[in-house]
């Protein structure tokens, strides 16, 4: 958890040890790199934004979603 910057709070009530929670962050890294990071650059014109919460990002954290959003469009060629 230490070295992915995650805090354990940030996972709520949970049953499982810090050995499986970062066991579970080590394979969603892994995974990220393996296939969404490659998969994103294959579709072109996207960018992978790292914006923890739970479900339904965009009603939790508006602000920085709008944000993420409004300048990954005005970056785009136009």
């Amino acid at each position: 958890m230490d070295k992915n910057n995650i805090d354990r709070d940030k996972f709520g009530n949970t049953d499982k040890d810090e050995k499986e929670l970062r066991q579970q962050v080590d394979d969603l890294a892994k995974e990220r790199e393996d296939v969404l990071y490659p998969y994103a650059e294959k579709m072109g014109s996207c960018e992978v934004v790292l914006l923890g919460g739970e479900h339904g990002i965009y009603e939790q954290r508006p602000d920085e979603c709008g944000e993420i959003i409004k300048t990954f469009i005005d970056g785009l060629d136009g």
